[in-house]
């Protein structure tokens, strides 16, 4: 997440909301604990509503001591949309010089909503084989039974 001067750097999306209604956002902020390295010891990440200037909405900081792995924590917030759009900013919230933040799995969806997944066309339909498949075998097996 930078150009290693830590200088106003981050990413930024603009979503189409719904005025009034609330959202859920979640995401993933990356570390990697290097305290004599160049990847210092945690990683911030500062989430804004509404561009740079907008209103701060998370501070997200990613504190895992594993030396040398970078490990992955999820951080999940929400907000009243106050607007057809709104702009979503991930800036970098460690000290210069310190710009490796990891940023990923950023999904956005309405407040108490969860997805609804949908099936899976072959999955119903290797299911209506194996049912049709078992259910015509045990009408052989019958016919083959001898009459007493």
């Amino acid at each position: 997440m930078g150009d290693g001067t830590n200088s106003v750097e981050g990413v930024q999306q603009t979503v189409a909301t719904t005025p009034g209604t609330q959202y859920t956002l979640s995401f993933w902020v990356g570390n990697i604990y290097d305290p004599n390295g160049i990847f210092g010891t945690t990683s911030t990440v500062n989430v804004l509503l509404g561009g740079i200037s907008g209103t701060l909405l998370d501070t997200a900081t990613n504190s895992s001591t594993i030396t040398g792995t970078q490990t992955w924590e999820q951080f999940t917030t929400s907000f009243t949309a106050t607007g057809t759009s709104t702009t979503l900013d991930f800036m970098n919230g460690d000290p210069p010089g310190d710009n490796s933040n990891g940023l990923d799995n950023v999904v956005l969806t309405v407040a108490g909503q969860a997805g609804v997944p949908e099936p899976g066309t072959l999955s119903l339909l290797g299911a209506g084989i194996i049912a049709v498949g078992l259910f015509g075998r045990r009408k052989a097996v019958r016919s083959r039974a001898p009459l007493v």
